[in-house]
């Protein structure tokens, strides 16, 4: 068959298996699972397809870009909680969700997966992204190990940090690095994505969707929009997708560096960045050791005080230690950097 048949006369009745090619007719949309909502215009003739069984065995059907639900994916002849394989061409992006409506638990899938084991049987929703571009078929997926990195815009060769204290977006900003602000950790997810976590707030980095796709650390667990996926372009070079729309991490020098998932490709220098493992901590030699101090300010030879017992700020105005109030304790962290206890009140500084 070729087109609509409303009544198989001979064949009523009779079949017990369908093969479906798709030739790449302008009349079939790819991926079109028969609701508006979804876009079906894959770009690729090929689709997603999935499989009852291991080893792409079973029934099969292929799906293009778009999302569906529960309901939706039955219509399209994929039996709830029952796909256990799959294959993805290159450049497809797709998200297995546990419960209808996108919901529950998630496993992001960018290549051919033979068995889904830990989430065999268990997809009840589905979203595809394809990004379109040939560009990043070259580029491979890499694994980073867990721990502390800075990440470096190979367009401006600036070091991005968490501005603000993590309360701005990611900016490629900085001449070097420094510290918390520039501190990234990379955690790895079960489902082969990564996540970033921003050392001066403790948040993990999100694309923001619905704000232009800024990088901001502000949530407090990864979901899907807290999910990348990095590819080595060569040594030391790398480029960042972000899972929920299937875009790359561009430094955006038009806006002072700002880090935004917008890119269709790694096009050149600003989807490229350096990751780079900051040293252990075991390698760190403090500068000053653990004790107590007190400071003298050059400017005016003054010595440092925690006034009113450490209630008001640190001013530079005694003209030498009398004791507690301009007695400070130095106490080297693992990282590199120090913090400061003042011996007036025994509480650490700050600076706000």
């Amino acid at each position: 068959m070729t087109e609509n048949t409303s009544l198989l006369s001979d064949f009523n009745d009779e079949t017990s298996s369908i093969r479906i090619v798709y030739s790449g007719s302008s009349s079939v949309t790819p991926g079109d699972s028969g609701n508006s909502d979804n876009s079906g215009n894959s770009g690729s003739s090929s689709g997603v397809t999935f499989y009852e069984h291991s080893n792409y065995g079973g029934w099969a059907v292929t799906l293009g870009e778009g999302w569906y639900t529960c309901s939706q994916i039955v219509a399209a002849g994929i039996r709830n909680d029952q796909i256990t394989s799959v294959k993805v061409p290159a450049g497809y992006v797709v998200t297995l969700y546990e419960h209808d409506n996108y919901e529950g638990a998630q496993k992001v899938l960018t290549e051919n997966t033979s068995l889904l084991s830990d989430f065999n049987d268990k997809t009840s929703s589905i979203r595809i992204v394809y990004s379109g571009s040939s560009a990043d078929t070259s580029y491979s997926t890499t694994k980073l190990s867990n721990g502390k990195y800075y990440i470096q815009s190979i367009a401006n060769d600036k070091i991005v940090a968490a501005e603000n204290g993590g309360s701005d977006p990611l900016m490629a900003n900085r001449d070097s690095y420094s510290g918390a602000w520039e501190t990234l950790f990379i955690e790895n997810n079960s489902d082969g994505t990564v996540s970033l976590k921003a050392e001066a707030n403790n948040k993990y980095v999100c694309a923001v969707l619905d704000e232009q796709n800024q990088l901001l650390p502000r949530s407090d667990s990864p979901s899907t929009w807290e999910k990348l996926q990095i590819y080595k372009i060569k040594d030391d070079e790398y480029g960042i997708r972000c899972v929920d729309n299937g875009k790359y991490v561009k430094a955006d020098l038009d806006n002072g560096g700002k880090l935004v998932a917008t890119s269709d490709s790694i096009a050149g220098a600003w989807e490229a960045f350096r990751i780079v493992k900051v040293e252990d901590s075991a390698s760190v030699e403090p500068v000053v050791e653990n004790g107590e101090y007190y400071f003298t300010s050059i400017a005016n030879g003054g010595v440092v005080c925690a006034e009113n017992g450490g209630s008001d700020p640190l001013i530079a105005n005694r003209e030498s230690c009398g004791g507690a109030w301009e007695s400070i304790k130095i106490e080297n962290n693992g990282d590199g950097t120090v913090s400061l206890k003042s011996i007036a009140n025994g509480k650490y500084m700050r600076s706000s």
